[in-house]
């Protein structure tokens, strides 16, 4: 196919010639509705607005009106009444008093108590004891009271070098005790011990005390703990056989304390099972191998018949007993208290310790 392009014309084709062209012009529509919208609700928000501040305003012209100031008066203090002065008492006489005799009259001697038991407690010197004579005194109490008088004060002797008797020594145990076995044991000063007047070092920190535990009595759960001797840094040996306490001062060393009723109760259930066990075993033979029991009788006219099993043999008898005997001491076993090391204890200081020989 070919084309055709105009004469005269030393260019190609023109796109835009044929291009449709429009009559009218491009207008774009505006949408009315929304445009109503949008200013009734900027009219509708603006209003809102307005009504809003003058309520506020309304209101706090409001307050302020009905804001009123009270004036506060004080009455005057009012004046008490002056009464008129109370009337003279009257004078009563006094009734005559019939006075009273100065001597007690005597008792006849018809009318005199008998001397009994009590009169004579109450006679005697010391009523504790009224069989004596008058005359001899009570040597026993009398001992007790003129002890007594005779006590006085004195001057304790070197107080700067006197550690004195109820001294509290706080100790940190360093062996564990078990209440097995009696043993030694030994723990360490955690504070440093002065004199009775505070002036002097006796016992530093850090000094070894050494001792003996025992246990007592397996009902209480505490440790008798005698504390022997104190080996200070410094070298010193001191002497103090004195008691261990707690931490309030209580007789004995608390510790816990295991009764081993597991033990006990398993022993006795071991006990009564084996027994039942030994008895079966024999009665199972004995109707196994068709063994009967025998009878005694003894005593006249055929009194008293005693009757014997056949498993009540002495092979089943003695490996009973040896079998509770040996449960038995496993049953009786003691309860045991035990103290870890490190516990905090006291020693109560027994008697008065002088420094003076080794100190200056």
């Amino acid at each position: 196919m070919s084309m055709q392009f105009p004469q005269g014309s030393g260019q190609g084709p023109v796109l835009s010639d044929n291009m449709p062209k429009l009559s009218a012009g491009l207008t774009r529509g505006v949408n009315k509705t929304a445009v109503a919208y949008i200013v009734l609700v900027s009219l509708a928000t603006i209003g809102m607005t307005l009504w809003v501040a003058s309520n506020a305003f309304s209101a706090d012209d409001d307050k302020k009106k009905q804001v009123t100031y009270e004036e506060v008066t004080v009455p005057n203090k009012p004046k008490l009444a002056v009464l008129p002065p109370p009337p003279p008492a009257e004078v009563v006489a006094k009734a005559d008093v019939p006075s009273l005799p100065t001597e007690m009259p005597q008792l006849a001697e018809a009318q005199a108590p008998k001397d009994d038991l009590m009169q004579r407690r109450m006679a005697s010197e010391n009523n504790l004891v009224a069989t004596q004579d008058k005359g001899k005194k009570n040597q026993l109490f009398e001992d007790e009271y003129a002890s007594v008088k005779r006590g006085a004060v004195e001057a304790l002797a070197n107080a700067d070098f006197t550690l004195t008797r109820g001294t509290y020594i706080r100790c940190s145990l360093e062996t564990k005790i078990v209440s097995t076995l009696p043993g030694m044991t030994s723990c360490i000063v955690t504070e440093p011990i002065y004199s009775v007047n505070g002036r002097r070092l006796l016992i530093d920190k850090g000094s070894k005390v050494t001792g003996e535990y025992k246990y007592a009595d397996e009902n209480y759960d505490r440790i008798g703990i005698v504390w022997t001797r104190v080996l200070t840094t410094t070298g010193l040996d001191v002497r103090i056989d004195s008691n261990g306490t707690d931490a309030l001062g209580g007789a004995g060393v608390p510790g816990h304390y295991d009764g081993h009723w597991g033990e006990r109760i398993g022993a006795a259930l071991l006990v009564s099972l084996l027994a039942d066990g030994i008895d079966a075993g024999a009665q199972k033979f004995a109707n196994e191998n068709n063994i009967r029991g025998s009878t005694t009788v003894t005593g006249a006219g055929g009194v008293g018949v005693v009757s014997i099993d056949p498993w009540e043999s002495a092979t089943a008898a003695t490996a009973k007993k040896a079998a509770t005997d040996m449960l038995a001491r496993s049953a009786n076993r003691k309860a045991t208290v035990t103290v870890l090391n490190g516990t905090v204890i006291n020693i109560f200081t027994a008697r008065d310790v002088d420094f003076s020989s080794v100190m200056r």
